[in-house]
């Protein structure tokens, strides 16, 4: 099950549908969210989070954004047995401070966090972020998140210009598994 806590974004992805259309589906679901969902609306719709393989927090923002709201429904979801992942950008630090990340120990599964470039130079290009250092920042995230014991996935699109074994080179280097993904028109 995937949820979409916030459309907001701290990233401007080349690759991202965000910015090009707001107004699309995937696999028969809307994708953007008019508002912010409440909690409560949330744990409303998971229902019986045992019957998802997860509950994945991700879509058309960056769930960290609302730290607090992921708090307390992956809170809900593992008291009720669920499993929890948590699909980011890894900039949480940017705007949080570091010892927020040991908040969510034993609430979050699996950190899948989008690294999307072997070096600094690509990921500005690629993820034109606001923050001179953010690439540097995911880097941090990921060694953090792996050194407080969390299992985390290093992803990335295969985007124009970005060299994929570099960057799995690069996770596995960390620490962290891989994932490539595919970039396509989704819909």
């Amino acid at each position: 099950l995937y949820i979409n806590l916030t459309n907001k974004c701290n990233l401007h992805c080349a690759f991202c549908q965000r910015e090009r259309e707001r107004n699309f589906m995937v696999k028969g679901y809307w994708v953007w969210v008019s508002r912010d969902p409440s909690v409560e609306e949330i744990i409303k719709e998971i229902g019986n989070p045992k019957k998802y393989e997860e509950v994945v927090f991700c879509g058309y923002g960056e769930p960290t954004l609302r730290f607090s709201a992921l708090k307390e429904i992956a809170k809900w979801v593992k008291e009720k047995g669920g499993r929890v992942r948590v699909d980011t950008n890894g900039l949480m630090f940017t705007f949080l401070p570091r010892e927020k990340l040991k908040e969510l120990k034993g609430l979050v599964d699996v950190w899948s966090v989008s690294l999307n470039a072997p070096d600094k130079e690509t990921y500005d290009r690629v993820c034109r972020p606001a923050q001179a250092n953010a690439f540097e920042m995911v880097i941090d995230f990921i060694k953090e998140a792996l050194k407080e014991g969390f299992e985390v996935v290093a992803t990335a699109v295969d985007y124009d210009g970005v060299d994929m074994e570099k960057t799995e080179e690069l996770a596995k280097s960390l620490g962290a598994k891989f994932r490539g993904r595919v970039y396509e028109v989704v819909g």
